[in-house]
């Protein structure tokens, strides 16, 4: 499959793209700064990217004749929040001016500009207090509500 993978260089989309290349996928790495790929950028494609001011040409020919995309996107500090959202939506619109149906994001951190819990009980089951925008996004994007 041709994978198109944002935020390569963090923890989750770092295990996205070494279990992608071990399955023998073709990886499109997506990156703010290349040379934290180290060794691994000589089994991709990188394409240099800051989802924080996304520029539209470039997400749309990177995600452009891609099976799937996926993201491991989020703020690694306070002064990133919203990063999530805002990349998600813009990732979201690429992929619609592009064609391409199959999207899967995930993430550590909250990503709703606005006031949301979410937490984890100690069974394992996620409550979510009030809804996320990444998660109106993602309905948005797949034609429901």
């Amino acid at each position: 499959m041709k994978l198109t993978v944002f935020a390569a260089t963090g923890g989750i989309g770092g295990q996205i793209v070494e279990q992608a290349i071990a399955a023998g996928h073709d990886v499109t790495a997506v990156v703010r700064n290349p040379k934290k790929l180290s060794g691994r950028a000589r089994d991709l494609r990188v394409v240099t990217a800051d989802l924080a001011i996304p520029e539209v040409a470039t997400l749309e020919s990177t995600v452009a004749g891609a099976d799937a995309v996926l993201s491991g996107l989020g703020a690694r500090s306070m002064a990133e929040v919203g990063v999530a959202a805002q990349g998600t939506r813009a990732i979201v619109h690429a992929m619609q001016a592009t064609g391409v149906r199959r999207i899967v994001v995930i993430s550590a951190a909250p990503v709703s500009t606005t006031s949301t819990t979410i937490f984890a009980s100690q069974t394992g089951k996620v409550n979510v207090l009030k809804g996320s925008t990444n998660e109106e996004n993602n309905r948005s994007s797949a034609g429901v509500g």
